[in-house]
């Protein structure tokens, strides 16, 4: 699969070391060009994996279980404190690593912000985008496309799948279950819908729109909250 570059070189150089296949879940990884680089031209190459994305939220989040158990012997990598990207910056926000501030003028984000409550947990390298980035092909085992790395607690990779079921792709409410599990799911789902509702105000902004999430979010805060 080609791509344009859209990650730091330090982040794919550290995926094509690091990144493997587990017996149950398959990866994309990095490819090197004929001669050892992993860009050639601005461009990239990862794995081509069988699959197409299907709403099967549960499986989803079992996927990125298995994936961070295996991660758990990983140290944080040196590139993810230099990240400054909307991602980076919206989940330092979240988890009150930057001022959530700015950020008010959406009321969501307030609303949120004001829900969080002190949570303490283990933290370790996740993908934090596996929503739309888990594929199946039957009976293969599924693959994880397209890594974004953050250092934080698994659980809260499982609540943004949730919250991204809820947002983007009209779930039930009752998809709030599969985090049931979890010791303070609340407060790792409020803290993914702040995530996603802090990258989609730097998001908009850039673009020189004015409204961030509508009514989908005012919705889904019922549900939470």
């Amino acid at each position: 699969m080609l791509k344009p570059l859209d990650q730091p070189p330090a982040q794919l150089e550290w995926s094509a070391d690091r990144l493997r296949d587990l017996d149950d879940v398959r990866v994309g990884r990095p490819q090197r060009a004929r001669g050892g680089s992993l860009v050639v031209d601005g461009w990239t190459a990862t794995t081509w994996l069988e699959g197409s994305h299907e709403p099967r939220w549960g499986e989803i989040i079992a996927v990125g279980d298995r994936l961070h158990r295996a991660w758990r012997q990983f140290a944080e990598p040196a590139f993810l404190a230099a990240a400054e990207d909307p991602w980076a910056v919206a989940s330092r926000v979240a988890w009150d690593e930057l001022p959530v501030a700015p950020y008010t003028r959406h009321e969501p984000v307030r609303v949120l912000a004001d829900a969080r409550e002190p949570l303490v947990a283990r933290r370790q390298l996740i993908h934090s985008d596996l929503s739309g980035n888990v594929v199946f092909a039957d009976p293969l085992p599924p693959a994880v496309l397209d890594f974004s790395p953050q250092w934080r607690p698994p659980e809260y990779a499982s609540a943004i799948v949730v919250a991204d079921a809820l947002l983007w792709a009209d779930a039930d409410p009752s998809a709030v279950e599969l985090l049931a599990h979890i010791p303070d799911a609340r407060q790792f789902l409020i803290r993914a819908l702040l995530f996603r509702a802090v990258v989609d105000v730097i998001a908009r902004a850039e673009r020189g729109a004015e409204r961030p999430y509508g009514s989908e979010f005012e919705r889904i805060l019922r549900v939470v909250l």
